[in-house]
């Protein structure tokens, strides 16, 4: 639920709006067989969602315009297209968790992967939340991974800390 009531809900063919007055959803033209995995709000009431393998769109509401970032593209270049889910920091600022290229802002300000970190355990991450101290943690295929973005230290706890199982599921955490 926006903060302007409407309902919108991701599938793997698109982007659905409920229309409350005619008691059904209608499919946003410009989403069409994409298979969107997240949606979040910013604070500016702006949408992004997070697809299985066309990169992030950006859809502004009021003014109706739709950004797609994606890899390769010339002004909005993200470097993969399969984004597991989206974050907005206590900054503002736009993070993606990928399946294949670690996780980023969308400003690509920072990119944290294998090539940037060697410690890093992989390149998949699945869900990402913040703690009241701005640290970042990240759910992934092989462990929990918490990133602090001020100072770039990063650390992941695995079954050698206390954790059950290294791996996370898509969406996993709360």
């Amino acid at each position: 639920k926006a903060s302007d009531s409407n309902l919108y809900f991701g599938t793997t063919l698109g982007l659905f709006k409920y229309d409350r007055k005619s008691d059904s959803f209608h499919a946003m033209k410009d989403f069409d067989g994409v298979f969107v995995v997240d949606i979040i709000e910013d604070r500016k009431g702006s949408l992004w969602m997070a697809s299985y393998a066309d990169g992030v769109f950006h859809y502004d509401p009021q003014q109706g315009q739709i950004e797609n970032y994606r890899k390769r593209s010339e002004d909005r270049n993200i470097p993969c297209d399969k984004i597991m889910s989206l974050f907005e920091d206590s900054s503002g600022r736009i993070w993606a968790a990928s399946f294949g290229a670690g996780f980023f802002t969308l400003d690509q300000s920072i990119s944290i992967n294998e090539k940037t970190q060697e410690s890093l355990p992989s390149n998949v991450f699945y869900k990402m939340l913040e703690d009241n101290e701005g640290c970042l943690w990240l759910s992934s295929d092989k462990g929990l991974t918490a990133y602090n973005p001020s100072t770039g230290q990063l650390r992941t706890f695995t079954e050698s800390d206390g954790l059950l199982d290294n791996a996370f599921n898509y969406n996993s955490a709360f």
